[in-house]
């Protein structure tokens, strides 16, 4: 499981347990576009700018590739609301789905 945050930007404020295609050090401060595929990065930036315009959590299974093959993960995006009611950040899940063989 992949968990982040992520500023209304959409760049990383911290990460834990990253695919080892990332090291966590050098995702800091970078959005998806700036990490992977232009194709990987519209589908996961997508599910993020949607969840900031909902103002509620939002997730979808999106497929990425990766070194070691394609990797479908169900990623949820959750808001972090401030006092004022106004978002600051999302705090988002990525979970593997397992593979039928």
């Amino acid at each position: 499981m992949v968990v982040a945050e992520v500023d209304k930007e959409l760049r990383y404020r911290w990460i834990e347990n990253p695919h080892p295609d990332f090291d966590p050090a050098m995702v800091v401060g970078k959005r998806d576009d700036e990490l992977t595929t232009p194709e990987d990065a519209m589908a996961i930036m997508l599910l993020k700018r949607s969840a900031f315009a909902a103002g509620a959590p939002i997730s979808k299974t999106i497929v990425f590739q990766r070194a070691d093959g394609t990797r479908p993960y169900t990623v949820f995006a959750y808001p972090i609301i401030e006092r004022t009611g106004a978002i600051e950040a999302l705090f988002t899940v990525g979970v593997p789905v397992p593979v039928k063989w």
